[in-house]
């Protein structure tokens, strides 16, 4: 569910302007995820944090992780989307006893 990406993820400018550039990353193998981009500053920092859902990125730019996990079940719930067979436990799990859903 968790995917780091630095290096092999192209991001523009470490000037400030970081933006995502979706051409080179193919995640269609990736049902549902949450994307962190790092930096690669030792150590290494979040610059960016996307949501992916049936292998695309649908959402970007998201403040923090937990918004963005946040996110992702209300996602899942409007969409109507099942969760990925080999994860549903753990989806289970964080909707009830973290979310308190």
């Amino acid at each position: 569910m968790w995917l780091s990406v630095s290096s092999w993820t192209e991001t523009v400018s470490r000037s400030g302007t970081d933006k995502i550039i979706k051409n080179t990353s193919d995640f269609t193998q990736v049902p549902v995820g949450v994307l962190r981009i790092m930096t690669e500053d030792t150590p290494p920092s979040i610059n960016s944090i996307a949501i992916i859902l049936e292998g695309n990125i649908v959402m970007d730019e998201i403040p923090t992780t937990s918004q963005a996990l946040c996110l992702l079940f209300g996602l899942i719930y409007a969409l109507h989307l099942d969760y990925p067979k080999g994860m549903k436990n753990t989806f289970v799990l964080i909707q009830k006893i973290l979310l308190n859903l």
